[in-house]
């Protein structure tokens, strides 16, 4: 039977989350500012969203090349309209050699967040099936 619960990734998923909300001053606003100073426009993926709509890179939006502001191409904006901004920053929580994470059948932990149990999980691959395995962290 599948389980089901609401689990939050924790630090040792080696990706770190960062958000921020802009509210449109200025009907037809196109240049708008992301206010994540941990952001690399070049390794981190940014999630951009317009009243909860996803914008695409390079189709609805670039971003300036020090990653501090967005320009909208094609998309409409009116005055108090919202664009949310979600950063998903890799971090090298592993040493040089990961031998070790490749190695270990469960190199990874999440939390229940409905009983703060905390588990390891990993992922093997058997008779052309993914398979998940998890178990708590004693």
């Amino acid at each position: 039977m599948p389980i089901s619960r609401a689990v939050k990734i924790i630090a040792q998923s080696g990706v770190n989350f960062y958000d921020s909300e802009y509210t449109v001053i200025a009907d037809g606003e196109s240049n708008i500012p992301i206010n994540i100073a941990q952001l690399n426009a070049v390794t981190d993926y940014l999630e951009v969203r317009h009243e909860n709509l996803i914008l695409e890179k390079n189709e609805n939006y670039t971003i300036n090349e020090n990653g501090t502001h967005i320009d909208l191409i094609n998309w409409s904006l009116a005055i108090g309209d919202k664009i949310s901004f979600k950063v998903m920053k890799n971090i090298n929580i592993y040493p040089k050699d990961n031998s070790t994470h490749i190695t270990d059948v469960m190199p990874h932990q999440f939390t229940d967040i409905s009983t703060s149990t905390i588990y390891q999980y990993g992922f093997k691959v058997q008779d052309d099936h993914l398979i998940f395995s998890f178990e708590e962290v004693v």
